[in-house]
């Protein structure tokens, strides 16, 4: 039986090889656990929307003392978040207000939205739209009382 020779060369660029291979894992943990953070804020941010919404839709809209649930929701989560009162976990504080910030804001977009879009097809002056739904014939007196009006 042959005896096997191992020199310094071999385990020093056996060495090599491991601190290399060990480097490459470092990377991809420190990778994956951005990702994960990454995948968990958005997540976070979106139940904490979808919650908004649901309950906007159930029970319509809250207000408390006169400030929007979801914006004074959204202001109070993102505080305790910047004053780190859930320590290490503050951040998903923030995460949830946002969620709620980005609910009150669609809410108020919306309103724009239909706002300028009522302005844009003749709005009355009750702010009311005076074109018709879709799919709604209207009758030769109907147009004539339209045109009129303008």
């Amino acid at each position: 039986m042959a005896a096997i020779q191992v020199s310094k060369a071999h385990l020093t660029k056996a060495q090599e090889r491991i601190n290399s291979l060990q480097n490459r894992i470092s990377k991809f943990r420190d990778h994956a656990a951005k990702t994960t953070e990454k995948v968990v804020r958005s997540v976070e941010v979106g139940a904490a929307a979808l919650t908004v919404g649901i309950v906007q839709g159930r029970v319509g809209s809250v207000e408390i003392m006169g400030v929007p649930f979801e914006l004074g929701a959204g202001v109070a989560l993102n505080l305790l978040g910047y004053f780190n009162a859930a320590g290490k976990y503050s951040d998903h504080l923030c995460n949830f207000g946002d969620g709620a910030l980005a609910s009150y804001l669609t809410t108020v977009g919306k309103g724009v939205g239909g706002a300028m879009k009522a302005k844009s097809l003749g709005a009355g002056a009750a702010g009311q739209i005076n074109a018709p739904a879709k799919g709604y014939n209207l009758t030769p007196d109907e147009v004539a009382h339209a045109m009129a009006g303008r």
